[in-house]
């Protein structure tokens, strides 16, 4: 296990791009490119990450992370059960800052890449060969903030999250949690 699990901002070591879903996105149940969202752009929700034995979960906005088998180029974020495998392996990079990282596919045969074209939302983050570029390498954070599940939906995959101070946050029971105030 690289790092403890929990809340981090994850940016591209090329030009401090956050990583994360586009801000706008169809409302239809397909699966959600992974972007370096434009520079400058507010920095998104953080990554859920979670270590499951032998790989990674990453998650974002609820949504697991990992390769469509139809269309095995690109990560994407799953709203519903699809044809794909989930989970990363997230290779520490020597002779770089703490928390820097390269993340490959559960086969390890294909990391995931920052495309050089410039879109609507940023770039989009594509799967690739290794190679020495710092296209692949990206730098973990732990976000401090404390981050609470809104209940306002019964359906996992539409699961958001809002910062929530500490102080205000009270667990009533396994089921349920409250926002106070």
């Amino acid at each position: 296990m690289p790092f403890p699990a929990g809340y981090y901002s994850v940016k591209s070591v090329v030009d401090g791009r956050h990583i994360f879903r586009s801000p706008i996105e169809d409302l239809s149940l397909r699966p959600k490119s992974i972007w370096a969202l434009k520079i400058g752009a507010p920095e998104p929700r953080p990554w859920l990450v979670r270590h499951k034995g032998d790989y990674t979960d990453l998650e974002a906005l609820g949504a697991p992370t990992g390769v469509y088998r139809s269309d095995d180029k690109r990560p994407f974020a799953f709203l519903i059960e699809m044809d794909y495998t989930l989970g990363w392996i997230l290779e520490p990079v020597d002779d770089a800052p703490p928390g820097t990282f390269r993340i490959k596919t559960k086969e390890g045969n294909r990391y995931w890449e920052v495309e050089t074209e410039e879109l609507a939302f940023g770039r989009l983050i594509k799967l690739a060969e290794k190679s020495p570029a710092a296209t692949q390498l990206f730098v973990f954070s732990l976000r401090s903030e404390v981050y609470a599940q809104d209940t306002k939906s019964d359906s996992d995959w539409a699961t958001q999250y809002r910062k929530v101070p500490e102080a205000q946050f009270s667990m009533s029971n396994k089921r349920e949690k409250k926002f106070q105030g």
